[in-house]
């Protein structure tokens, strides 16, 4: 039985369809994922898929005998693109601490504390930006699309682009000049 069919199983209300339906997509997609990412990678972007997918299923309306297996991969691509994006940019930034799982050699003890340093460097700076800019960038860090995080919400995508983008920025100049000092912190010579 194809996807297709499992879906019309599905919604005709057939016992155990559903079951069906998502333990065929999974197996699946775990195979399409396999062949495209490190294995450390492959279950989480598989979960990510179905997750929407099962947002999604709802609004689904069929326009061809294979749509529904077409709407389930190109969802897998979007996540895999998304997922591509985000590693790159961290290579660009220095080396995952994912990446390390997947390398035969350990970090060096320098590796992991630069790694540390640079993590509560990004933790400082995002608490001093805006709630609103650091929510829309959490949203992001968590792989979320904009269209998922508008969701409930009277802002739209592009909003929440721009304010990743200003939010990034501001991070990165915070981190760039260094922490600031407030008064209140700083001791009183006696």
């Amino acid at each position: 039985m194809s996807v297709d069919e499992l879906l019309r199983a599905l919604r005709d209300g057939e016992p155990r369809a559903e079951k069906r339906l998502f333990r065929r997509l999974n197996r699946e997609l775990l195979a399409f994922f396999r062949r495209r990412v490190d294995e450390f990678e492959v279950e989480n972007l598989t979960q990510q898929t179905l997750e929407i997918t099962v947002k999604e299923l709802k609004e689904f309306e069929p326009r061809g005998p294979r749509s529904f297996r077409s709407f389930v991969y190109s969802i897998a691509m979007n996540r895999l693109l998304s997922h591509r994006r985000r590693v790159k940019r961290r290579r660009r930034e220095g080396e995952l601490p994912g990446e390390w799982l997947a390398t035969p050699t350990p970090p060096s003890p320098d590796e992991v504390t630069l790694w540390r340093e640079r993590r509560a460097l990004v933790r400082d700076a995002m608490l001093e930006i805006k709630s609103t800019m650091r929510r829309t960038l959490e949203s992001r860090l968590r792989g979320e699309a904009p269209q998922e995080f508008v969701e409930g919400r009277t802002i739209k995508p592009g909003t929440v682009r721009g304010r990743v983008r200003r939010a990034t920025e501001m991070i990165r100049d915070r981190i760039e000049t260094g922490p600031r000092v407030s008064r209140e912190r700083t001791p009183t010579p006696t």
